[in-house]
């Protein structure tokens, strides 16, 4: 399957709604943090093998800080994605507004060599929540 196959595939499946509930959102945040956890050691040698990291600097640096953050998400999860009242303006004194967290679809994420697996998936994982952008 080639680049386009694949990003036409991902969008039909979007558009089929199944991204929306939040348990959804949980179950394919747990699969990222299942993935981190089961990796570890792998992705522990290409950073050695890639860039010099140690085995500490690896964890304390990529791994550890991208499985805290995900376990920070799939706890929080649920109040992230709740829907917000936000004021109305006047001119639409009958309305109701509301901001309601959902992801967009297709995301590009471009993260930069020095710090490949933390600066990858903690803006996916927060793509997958519709989060928005990460605090730092």
């Amino acid at each position: 399957m080639n680049t386009h196959e694949i990003v036409e595939s991902q969008r039909r499946f979007f558009r089929t709604g199944a991204t929306l509930p939040v348990s959804f959102r949980r179950e394919m945040l747990r699969r990222l943090l299942d993935a981190v956890n089961r990796y570890e050691t792998e992705i522990g040698k290409a950073l050695a093998t890639d860039l010099g990291k140690s085995g500490y600097e690896s964890f304390m640096c990529e791994t550890g800080l991208t499985r805290g953050e995900i376990s920070w998400i799939l706890r929080h999860v649920g109040h992230l994605a709740r829907e917000r009242t936000v004021s109305t303006p006047l001119s639409q004194f009958a309305a109701r507004s509301f901001r309601r967290p959902s992801p967009y679809g297709g995301t590009l994420i471009m993260s930069p060599w020095n710090y490949p697996v933390l600066l990858t998936l903690s803006p996916l994982a927060n793509a997958v929540t519709a989060r928005g952008t990460p605090p730092w």
